[in-house]
């Protein structure tokens, strides 16, 4: 029996999972101006839905619903994807141009990265909340549930949130 090791740079299943309208909420700071513009063009929803099924693709949006076959099949690629209000949005705003869908990385590593933190508090903290691990078993398994190696999930750990911190009151 052979099985396959993941590589050291496949991303993780954490960064594969679909994005959701509250990681959209959460993460808004990491999104770029133009993920921003496009949600709020098509609604969360229907942007984290295109975002999720396009993510990092480049299309010429299409100018209707039939006005040749290539546009028929983009129209109802589209529709299936975010609906026929939501590709008549796209098509009014950016009917014959290139669309640049957003892959969101920074925002999907954050959110890959909050949830190997939260394991992480868990795993090593005392029993009954937690499971009492050492920082080297927790670490191990992290690597393991990951995909990354045991120096990524210390830098993870070890590194802060990318998410900004509330603004401190200035004191003069």
């Amino acid at each position: 029996m052979h099985t396959h090791a993941t590589p050291a740079h496949a991303p993780s299943a954490a960064m594969e999972t679909p994005l959701t309208v509250a990681d959209i909420h959460h993460y808004a700071c990491l999104i770029p101006a133009s993920g921003h513009e496009l949600l709020h063009l098509l609604g969360a929803e229907a942007g984290v839905k295109l975002i999720n099924a396009l993510r990092g693709v480049q299309l010429v949006v299409p100018r209707g619903p039939c006005n040749n076959t290539a546009g028929a099949h983009a129209w109802r690629h589209l529709v299936g994807i975010v609906g026929e209000r939501a590709t008549l949005q796209l098509s009014q705003t950016y009917a014959g141009r290139e669309l640049n869908v957003p892959r969101l990385e920074d925002l999907r590593r954050e959110r890959r990265n909050t949830a190997l933190r939260g394991d992480f508090d868990h795993l090593t903290a005392a029993q009954p909340a937690g499971q009492g691990l050492s920082k080297t078993r927790a670490v191990q398994q992290l690597a393991l549930k990951y995909g990354l190696t045991w120096r990524g999930v210390e830098l993870v750990i070890d590194r802060p949130s990318a998410m900004p911190s509330p603004s401190h009151p200035q004191l003069f």
